[in-house]
């Protein structure tokens, strides 16, 4: 099977299943279509449609496809986080630090990630806390300006 086509039934199981794993997205292919990917390729292809993984409560995370539009989508979404859920933002030299209520730090780090910020080397979150790295402490500023504007 040739890559697009490969690509356009795994975005049809996304659309239509929440699926957790790339082994789970390989066994339903097998199964359902006959089809026997190695889990690399399934990875290689998850990673060219820019899959993500959003929390799902207390059930497993699962992909979900970048939609249409989805950096002011998702800047709409940080927006209410920001005048909800966000206690504080922070820079320290060149990393922000954003303080938020439990639970919340993950789905505000999806949100942000998904922004795709200038200058933004990578983020990571645990529960209540989102740490972003930038190169330089001037562009930690520029990014929190970002976050911050209206």
């Amino acid at each position: 099977m040739e890559r697009e086509k490969r690509l356009d039934l795994i975005k049809l199981l996304l659309k239509n299943n929440k699926i957790s794993t790339v082994r789970e997205l390989a066994e339903i292919m097998e199964e359902q279509y006959n089809l026997i990917f190695s889990m690399t390729t399934v990875a290689k292809d998850l990673q060219h449609l820019r899959v993500t993984k959003v929390p799902n409560g207390s059930a497993p995370s699962y992909y979900v496809l970048p939609e249409k539009n989805e950096a002011n989508s998702f800047r709409e979404a940080f927006k209410k986080y920001r005048d909800d859920s966000i206690n504080s933002i922070i820079v320290k030299d060149s990393y922000i630090l954003i303080k938020t209520e439990p639970g919340f730090a993950r789905t505000i780090n999806y949100c942000i990630d998904q922004m795709q910020l200038p200058h933004v080397l990578g983020t990571v979150s645990g529960n209540d806390v989102i740490m972003m790295l930038m190169k330089s402490n001037e562009e930690a500023e520029y990014v929190k300006y970002l976050l911050l504007k209206p």
